[in-house]
This record gives C-alpha cells, sequence and structure tokens, in this order.
C-alpha cells in the first residue's frame, strides 16, 4: 500500500512540474505579445501624429494660398 501512495505521490509530481512549466510558457508568450503590442501602439501613434501635422500644414497652405488668413 504504501508503494502504491509513493508511486501516486511520484506521478502528481510530475505532473504539477509540467503544469508549471506550461504556466511560465505561457506567461512568456504572454508578456512579448504585450511588448509586441507597445511597439504596434508607439508606431500607430507616430504614424497619426505625423499625418495630422502633414494635414496641417498642407491646409495652412492651401488657406495662405487662397487668402483665407481668418485663424
Amino acid at each position: 500500500m504504501t508503494a502504491f501512495f509513493i508511486f501516486l505521490l511520484f506521478i502528481l509530481n510530475i505532473f504539477t512540474i509540467f503544469a508549471i512549466i506550461v504556466l511560465y510558457l505561457r506567461q512568456n508568450r504572454l508578456s512579448m505579445f504585450e511588448k509586441d503590442q507597445k511597439a504596434v501602439i508607439g508606431e500607430m501613434e507616430q504614424l497619426l501624429s505625423g499625418y495630422l501635422m502633414e494635414m496641417k500644414e498642407d491646409n495652412e497652405t492651401r488657406n495662405q494660398k487662397f487668402g483665407g488668413n481668418e485663424s
């Protein structure tokens, strides 16, 4: 009977170690995904701000061209 409990404990320990490894790998994958998302968000913000600045400059030159210095 003692041998059975030792065997069962051994199997449960192996299962626990396997579960810890799987959870650790998932956590690392999630962490990497978050870093990638932050980088993508930063790039999108830079692109949008550049696009808005370009539109602002175009609007200012268009206003100057047509003599609409109302601002």
